[in-house]
């Protein structure tokens, strides 16, 4: 069975990994020692919805940079004339009659 002390500092690692600001934790840590868990859950779901916030604000970034690359390669390809195919037979090396040359 695992002390105490080694849940606690699994706790606070997990705390610290999931982003929680030291105030986060501080609180968190002070509503466990008060046994005021339907607290730190309401908290924990707080910094979720932070979270999430972030990630959804950077997926719209992505989103705009998605758009401008699009944009930029569309507009390359528009004014890159297509290359042409060359004139005459292809060199010796290129003529492998379907076998790979060493």
């Amino acid at each position: 069975m695992e002390s105490i002390e080694n849940q606690e500092k699994q706790v606070l690692r997990n705390l610290r990994d999931a982003g929680c600001p030291p105030k986060t934790i501080q609180q968190f840590l002070l509503w466990e020692r008060d046994g005021q868990t339907s607290q730190q859950v309401a908290l924990l779901k707080k910094h979720r919805c932070l979270l999430l916030n972030k990630i959804h604000a950077l997926h719209n970034e992505l989103d705009c940079l998605d758009f401008l690359l699009r944009q930029l390669e569309k507009s390359l390809k528009e004014t890159c004339p297509p290359c042409e195919p060359s004139s005459g037979p292809l060199p010796p090396s290129f003529q492998t009659k379907g076998k790979i040359k060493p």
